[in-house]
């Protein structure tokens, strides 16, 4: 067959060889056109779909966190270490007592007992502890008074790295 090809005359040879050129560059340009149209109308689709999907399965919450909020009467924030270190406080409302692990409770400790608060928290999947997100005190107003002997005492104990646990015996 190529034989024939090259039997052709020089003018002809180059003309077949720019058509076949000009046929090759059409089927490229036509290929990259459809591959955009249909890119175009199936993103198009799929935005639909898991807009609609989304609407139809809406919860309210991420998949990935959880907002809780607990209210009632502080009853007390307190570290300990055993069995792991970890800080919590516990809410008594309605007559139910709730204890709640936190990350970080330096936020509570101003929190004088008894005082009605709300404690919204997110909780993470995954972690032991709940985060504190915000604190808000409705009603008894927070009064600005230095911890007492045995109060800093037992702060210190709960934080000793030693463990000396002496300083709190005579709370009990």
């Amino acid at each position: 067959m190529w034989q024939h090809f090259l039997a052709l005359p020089l003018v002809a040879r180059i003309i077949a060889w720019a058509a076949l050129g000009l046929l090759a560059l059409w089927a490229i340009i036509k290929a990259k056109i459809i591959h955009a149209a249909l890119k175009k109308v199936t993103d198009a689709a799929s935005e639909y779909f898991w807009a609609w999907f989304r609407k139809k399965v809406a919860t309210g919450e991420s998949p990935d966190t959880y907002e809780r909020t607990y209210k009632g009467i502080l009853e007390g924030v307190w570290y300990t270490s055993t069995p792991r270190t970890m800080e919590l406080f516990r809410v008594n409302s309605n007559g139910v007592k709730i204890t709640v692990q936190v990350v970080d409770a330096t936020v509570l400790y101003r929190l004088m007992r008894g005082t009605l608060v709300e404690i919204d928290t997110e909780v993470m999947p995954g972690y032991q502890a709940e985060l504190v997100k915000r604190v808000r005190r409705n009603g008894s107003r927070l009064k600005e008074r230095f911890p007492t002997e045995t109060e800093q005492y037992y702060e210190w104990s709960q934080k000793d790295p030693m463990g000396h646990w002496e300083a709190h015996k005579k709370d009990k």
